[in-house]
């Protein structure tokens, strides 16, 4: 899988084979003033970009810890990030739909449905008895700023990149057909 960026020392290739995440030094020189959730936790801290989160819509917490992830609403562009575990059962959380400018993705697991506003499962919320009363993944706090002020704040974090539009990060058309066609628009 191969990774281009660039910066301040001019373009190159980084290949790694399972890269996620790049130092904030190794991220494009060039979006400084992109906008990014920041996810902090213990003092660690990961920038996720609008434009690299906008497409799995969930992705883990890197740095700021393996047992959290970012769910991220492309139509909203809302980043909530949680612990993906209800009743002391962990959470494999995968994308599945937008419902009213909501994410929508389900536990693979148990293939329940779950809202990404509420933080918890269909079930759990027909009790109608009120989100207060509900059980919900633990929230953790995110805020947005530039990617440049991020580089500033904390220096040496990570910043997320999800670029399928590389060579290696594509599927072939007989892998997934409809991804193919969706990725060449």
């Amino acid at each position: 899988m191969g990774l281009f960026v660039a910066n301040i020392s001019g373009d190159h290739w980084l290949d790694w084979s399972s890269i996620l995440f790049l130092s904030h030094q190794s991220a494009h020189h060039d979006a400084r003033q992109e906008t990014c959730i920041i996810l902090e936790v213990n003092g660690r801290a990961v920038a996720y970009p609008d434009t690299q989160v906008l497409r799995p819509h969930v992705a883990n917490g890197g740095d700021a810890g393996e047992d959290i992830v970012l769910t991220y609403c492309g139509l909203s562009n809302l980043g909530i990030a949680y612990t993906p575990s209800l009743g002391g059962k962990p959470l494999d959380l995968h994308p599945m739909t937008q419902l009213e400018n909501n994410l929508v993705m389900y536990d693979k697991n148990s293939m329940e449905p779950v809202q990404q506003l509420w933080g918890t499962t269909e079930n759990r919320m027909e009790c109608n008895c009120g989100l207060s009363k509900v059980e919900r993944m633990q929230e953790w706090p995110t805020y947005r700023m530039t990617l440049g002020n991020f580089c500033k704040a904390w220096p040496g974090s990570k910043v997320f990149v999800n670029d399928y539009s590389m060579k290696g990060m594509k599927p072939k058309f007989l892998e997934n057909p409809i991804q193919f066609v969706y990725d060449g628009i």
